[in-house]
């Protein structure tokens, strides 16, 4: 994995496809992944709630610098139903470390083949699934795929699932994070025996 994410948003668990996917060109890493998430759940809660739930969130996501894919502009004026006509979307520069929205299944797809590592953002429930870790079933298999040896590895217990996130943990569980027992590790034990890496 490396530097380019895509989040996949979604109004509910129970749906099997996007409103939108967010593309970003430097936030595949653990932590910041997890706050672009969290970034995006925070529009959602401040979105304009008399609007339709698509333009309501492409507007708040626009006041956080995020911006429509002009050939989705195009597509929403021309191609959509004539209710979005009277959403007037920014057409300011483009910066895409900030995110960049697609909409339309063509393009979602084509963020998706862009990405070095994903999130999906449940709105409704207010929840994370972080994919910008690696995972290893042991400390053993961690050894190995690093060539340890006989290195004397001793990781620290992180009793956190950094996987799939609440909006409402986040707060604490960055708290903990920057707790000196946990500073400056990237790797860390879970209660299972297996072995999360962060993406720094």
């Amino acid at each position: 994995m490396g530097q380019r994410l895509v989040a996949n948003v979604y109004k509910n668990k129970s749906d099997n496809w996007p409103i939108l996917t967010i593309y970003y060109h430097w936030s595949a890493y653990t932590i910041q992944a997890l706050l672009e998430g969290c970034r995006i759940i925070e529009c959602y809660k401040a979105r304009k709630k008399y609007m339709p739930i698509l333009p309501a969130l492409i507007m708040s996501l626009e006041t956080v610098g995020a911006r429509l894919d002009p050939d989705e502009r195009y597509r929403i004026y021309n191609d959509f139903n004539e209710e979005y006509d009277e959403y007037k979307f920014s057409d300011q520069e483009i910066d895409r470390n900030r995110g960049l929205i697609a909409v339309t299944e063509e393009q979602i797809e084509v963020q998706r083949g862009w990405a070095e590592g994903e999130i999906d953002v449940y709105l409704e429930e207010e929840l994370i699934y972080n994919y910008c870790i690696y995972n290893f079933e042991n400390v053993e298999e961690y050894v190995d795929w690093y060539d340890y040896g006989d290195e004397d590895i001793d990781l620290p217990l992180l009793l956190i699932d950094m996987s799939h996130v609440r909006h409402a943990e986040v707060p604490a569980i960055l708290s903990t994070l920057d707790n000196e027992m946990y500073r400056g590790y990237q790797a860390f034990q879970l209660k299972d025996g297996s072995v999360i890496q962060f993406i720094l």
